[in-house]
């Protein structure tokens, strides 16, 4: 598994929250846990996601 990259992640849960990025911790915060770890596992999801796309990318 890459290193996690927290200025993807902040960006990409900034896009799920459709806030600012310097928002995104505090909202975070203020999330139950179940819901923290479904935010987390989405932003997860999506890190995958261009991580595969920008793989292809090179391969083409």
């Amino acid at each position: 598994m890459p290193p996690v990259d927290m200025a993807q992640r902040t960006r990409l849960g900034a896009g799920l929250l459709q806030c600012p990025e310097a928002e995104v911790a505090a909202r975070a915060a203020a999330m139950t846990p179940a819901e923290r770890r479904n935010f987390s596992e989405n932003i997860s999801w999506l890190v995958d996601y261009e991580t595969a796309e920008a793989e292809q990318g090179r391969a083409s």
